[in-house]
């Protein structure tokens, strides 16, 4: 059978197999002595946490989804695959037109159904895109009910859609005149439920999928879901207790900022990965003009280990800026705006970020930002990128940044769907987790080794053929 039906490049997921949902959500629930990560549901998920950026959702149909409805810029559109008359070629096409423009909402999210062992309810959110909707969302620092305040924010925006979403098809099945989400999710909360919820995101996505998991299960009392998180950032304040038992699943790379912001901890069990360059996502013609000032940041970013270090460096980033903003900027705002001279970053702007991060990181941390740490920030930033202009400096920003973060993309290999492909090699889908990371404050699972660091170790033997002395 084909696992995937129209990029070879991607995670090569079996959307016919739906086996390894309900291994992967019964191990998690039982925290027994192994918690077990089923493979194929990883590479599910990742594609789901794809499509929910708008793109091939019409292979969910092809794999027996139906309901299926997609949520952008604050419209929800919805086709019924059970519609009298409606050929399968023009419920495709119809498909394919679901996805709005991307606007100025700050959600995108797609939701559909597939029958199992039990009614499977698929939600998949999207992350950022460069919209200044979607980054007010992240950069509204603070917090509020002990969750990151803009993630917690745009979560109330999709508990409410939640309520709109309905589900036809099921409906008929069930014999019921109506079904939607919301009396959907009331009935999760009971031990027999005829569904199961499974909620997956990329970055800011899976931020909100967290909040949503965590909050339907302390709020409601919701028992039948299972979250996967890809390139997550983190979503819980330092108050946070017992921040693994929820269930949901974090895949991580090493090197990702994003992993690195956004609040002290991230919510359920995360599983991190260190990945070599070689499975960064580039341009390659784009990589090679900008190699070195690239290279630049890599060196600046292998000081960024926790959320702290990172407010840090962007505090000296916004020093920097507000420095050197006068540095090529205007000509960079001139090719966006003509002639016309347009300060998209005021001095102002600027300053009050910087106060922002600084205030943040007092919330999350109970003192100042270290000062140290960020001058040497701001010296690299004054030593690697003297003279260079706004625009090439943002980006070679984001190609730095945004390498080890990205998710599937046609005709590369990207590091998310590495570890998916190479999950079972990796032996990471099978591991005991620490006794005090399950009721501790504690943000990175141990997982095993590789699998080639498992085998047996030769001991190193000296010239004449006996043990060396260590």
């Amino acid at each position: 059978m084909k696992q995937y039906i129209s990029n070879p490049f991607h995670s090569g997921a079996d959307f016919h197999n739906m086996e390894g949902l309900f291994a992967s959500l019964s191990s998690i629930e039982k925290r027994g002595p192994r918690i077990y990560l089923d493979p194929n549901f990883l590479r599910q998920s990742v594609e789901v946490s794809a499509m929910s950026y708008g793109k091939g959702m019409e292979e969910l149909y092809q794999y027996g989804f139906v309901d299926i409805s997609y949520y952008d810029n604050h419209r929800l559109q919805a086709v019924e695959a059970a519609e009298p008359g409606l050929r399968p070629v023009d419920y495709l096409r119809r498909l394919t037109n679901l996805r709005l423009p991307r606007g100025k909402g700050p959600l995108r999210t797609f939701f559909a159904a597939k029958k199992a062992e039990k009614y499977i309810i698929c939600i998949g959110i999207a992350g950022t895109i460069l919209t200044l909707a979607d980054w007010n969302v992240n950069m509204d620092l603070g917090l509020q009910e002990g969750y990151h305040q803009g993630y917690y924010k745009n979560t109330e925006l999709l508990l409410q859609t939640m309520r709109q979403v309905k589900f036809p098809s099921i409906a008929r099945e069930l014999g019921v005149d109506a079904l939607t989400l919301w009396d959907i999710v009331e009935e999760c909360r009971q031990e027999d439920s005829r569904f199961v919820l499974w909620i997956s995101g990329h970055s800011k996505g899976a931020a909100l999928m967290q909040i949503l998991v965590s909050r339907l299960q302390n709020e409601l009392g919701v028992k039948h879901m299972i979250g996967m998180g890809i390139a997550s950032a983190r979503v819980a304040g330092p108050d946070f207790t017992n921040v693994a038992n929820y269930p949901i699943w974090n895949i991580l790379t090493k090197a990702d900022l994003v992993n690195k912001l956004g609040g002290a901890y991230l919510l359920g069990l995360n599983v991190e990965f260190p990945l070599g360059s070689q499975y960064f996502l580039y341009d390659p013609k784009t990589y090679v003009e900008n190699m070195e000032h690239v290279e630049a940041f890599w060196r600046l970013f292998s000081k960024i280990t926790d959320p702290s270090s990172y407010l840090s460096f962007v505090y000296a980033l916004n020093e920097y800026l507000i420095q050197r903003r006068a540095n090529g900027f205007m000509d960079f705002v001139k090719t966006l705006h003509g002639e016309e001279r347009k300060d998209l970053l005021p001095k102002r702007f600027l300053e009050n970020m910087r106060a922002g991060y600084a205030a943040f990181h007092e919330n999350i941390y109970g003192k100042s930002i270290n000062m140290p740490l960020a001058k040497e920030f701001l010296d690299g930033l004054n030593l690697y990128f003297d003279g260079l202009s706004f625009s090439k400096l943002m980006q070679c920003y984001l190609l730095a940044s945004n390498g080890p973060h990205a998710i599937l993309r046609d005709h590369l290999l990207t590091p998310y769907a590495h570890i998916a492909r190479a999950l079972p090699k990796h032996r990471c889908y099978s591991f005991v987790p620490q006794k005090r990371y399950l009721h501790d404050k504690i943000s990175f699972a141990k997982h095993s080794l590789p699998k080639r660091s498992m085998r047996k170790k030769v001991r190193k033997l000296s010239r004449n053929g006996k043990p060396a002395d260590r």
